[in-house]
């Protein structure tokens, strides 16, 4: 049963553009400096690497919109499934209610939680029998279901903020309020950020980044904690200075690292880190030079290691998912195996097109198909 992707990947993108701003801060720098001729040479070819590494950077952050769209469209579908078969009781697929579970915490990010991936800490104490509507199972549950939710999206989002508003101000040391009070900040982040609204945008977002800071020093084993702290930290990208980016980007794959640690099971992190990996396998060599000079040591990663997060994406996750796919052949075709790449380009193609972020690498699909 398909159900709903992730939408991390924007805070993967903070990490590339923290990279692409220190290798335009080089480029600048350099000019300042008066260069010569051969200088002058490197800098054409330097400042080409860039707008390369600019135009990916466009690429992933439109690929953004349509992960989001692609969680809302699954998130609907997935929910009215679970209502038909609950009679059946919960499936390993399906994301349980906090009753059910008894431990176990879920959010959009989680595509198969069951009580075999519950992390250490019990999230309640009152049994099902016991809940009642006011309980924080019953109120968490709610905010959940609403945020799944993907008509009249604007209504529902700050619905559920003022909810989750109300709430923290009673229990401001909760952890399972918190990092949803910060997801709730992000979403209305893109609202304000769709409706041109810049000072919003970056009010929300920066209010988002200290939630999840608060939720961290109340609970810093709560892995969706740090999933949307980095998140949040990555959005910070476009409004901070190049050596600000830089050390966002550090922050971020340090808490993507740790969410994995605490929950190996949730595909939509292995897929992050996997896109992270590819990016930063496809760095050219004048890219990890200019890089070099502000990070002291350049990132490192290759396409090997990006294609083992893909994969583990590719097992955890229960559906067909036609993005990751695409991926995979990618990295086969940065290996240069084009018999692998053509093998996974013709299963992403005969992958049903459900979402807008089907339809996008639909597109690739076929451009890729025709260089192998």
């Amino acid at each position: 049963m398909d159900w709903s992707r992730s939408v991390y990947v924007a805070g993967f993108a903070g990490v590339a553009v923290g990279l692409g701003g220190a290798l335009v801060y080089v480029k600048a720098s350099a000019c300042k400096a008066g260069p010569s001729v051969p200088e002058e040479s490197n800098l054409i070819r330097l400042a080409t690497a860039v707008d390369g590494l600019s135009r990916q950077l466009s690429n992933i952050q439109e690929s953004l919109g349509s992960i989001e769209q692609a969680l809302k469209e699954r998130s609907a579908a997935a929910r009215a499934e679970e209502s038909e078969d609950s009679a059946d009781g919960p499936h390993l697929s399906m994301p349980l209610s906090h009753s059910q579970r008894k431990g176990s915490e879920y959010s959009l990010a989680s595509a198969m939680q069951s009580d075999a991936f519950d992390t250490a800490e019990e999230d309640h104490t009152i049994s099902s029998d016991e809940e009642d509507p006011d309980s924080l199972e019953s109120f968490l549950d709610r905010i959940d279901a609403l945020h799944a939710k993907k008509d009249n999206m604007s209504v529902t989002q700050k619905e559920i903020f003022q909810l989750l508003t109300d709430r923290v101000e009673n229990s401001p040391e909760d952890c399972h309020l918190l990092w949803r009070y910060a997801r709730a900040h992000k979403t209305l982040s893109d609202l304000a950020k769709a409706a041109g609204d810049t000072e919003e945008q970056k009010r929300l977002i920066y209010a988002g980044v200290d939630l999840g800071k608060r939720a961290l020093a109340v609970d810093d084993k709560r892995w969706q904690a740090h999933q949307w702290y980095a998140i949040l930290v990555g959005l910070t990208s476009a409004f901070e200075s190049t050596q600000a980016k830089i050390a966002n980007g550090k922050i971020f794959k340090e808490h993507v690292d740790r969410a994995i640690e605490l929950n190996s099971s949730d595909y939509s992190l292995y897929h992050l880190l996997a896109q992270w990996c590819y990016a930063v396998a496809g760095l050219t060599w004048i890219e990890r030079n200019a890089a070099k000079m502000l990070y002291g040591e350049p990132p490192k990663s290759s396409y090997d290691e990006a294609l083992s997060n893909f994969r583990e994406a590719e097992r955890l996750y229960t559906g067909k998912w036609k993005n990751n796919k695409l991926m995979i052949a990618k990295c086969f075709y940065g290996m240069s195996n084009y018999a692998e790449t053509r093998q996974w380009l013709e299963e992403a193609k005969e992958t049903p097109i459900v979402t807008e972020e089907d339809r996008t690498s639909q597109v690739e699909i076929e451009e890729l198909l025709l260089k192998v």
